[in-house]
């Protein structure tokens, strides 16, 4: 007899086992619906959680891009290779000449790192810096600091005067201001192509 029955998940009352609906309370005999639901909700949350993770996995790589980004771009910059040295004269009696574009790479640098638009950089570049510093149109914030910039740098050389072939002299390119953007360096070359002296 037991066998032919069945229990109500709500109210208990023991039903035919054919039984759709509950005989007392009127409720449905399975309870499959609420399960099912439940188990859909569960299946869907550990998607949200994935897709929340791969959200945040990616706004942290750009966050970290744009940190290294900064940080590179807050480094001082070189212009060594935009210096050439020159070597002339007789050998024990030569001189070292400093040449190449390594002033306009200063101007570029102290420009973008002070907030100078590129056509008054570009100005500055194809004048004097000196004369254009004392300009009465170049006294703002911007330019000042620039003058700062530029006249704390330094570039100078170890020996410049009775040089010898294969003599060492060192170049070195230094400041004194910590937030100059310009690279402290040194470098060592040797002196060559000195003309033989004759009597």
């Amino acid at each position: 007899m037991k066998n032919n029955t069945k229990f109500c998940p709500h109210c208990g009352t023991e039903n035919k086992k054919d039984a759709a609906f509950c005989a007392n309370c009127g409720q449905s005999m399975t309870i499959n619906q609420p399960e099912n639901k439940e188990a859909e909700t569960k299946e869907k949350r550990p998607v949200n959680k994935k897709r929340i993770g791969i959200i945040g996995a990616v706004i942290a790589i750009f966050i970290i891009i744009g940190g290294v980004f900064a940080y590179i771009n807050a480094q001082p910059k070189s212009i060594l290779n935009a210096v050439k040295v020159n070597f002339s004269g007789y050998n024990s009696q030569g001189t070292v000449e400093l040449l190449g574009d390594y002033q306009k790479k200063e101007i570029e640098i102290i420009g973008a790192k002070v907030g100078l638009p590129s056509s008054e950089v570009k100005k500055a570049e194809d004048s004097n810096i000196f004369s254009f510093f004392n300009s009465t149109t170049n006294n703002s914030t911007k330019w000042q600091k620039f003058a700062k910039y530029f006249e704390d740098t330094r570039i100078n050389i170890s020996h410049s005067q009775n040089l010898s072939n294969g003599q060492k002299v060192t170049l070195k390119i230094t400041t004194t201001l910590k937030d100059n953007p310009i690279k402290e360096e040194t470098k060592t070359y040797t002196v060559k192509n000195l003309k033989k002296a004759t009597t």
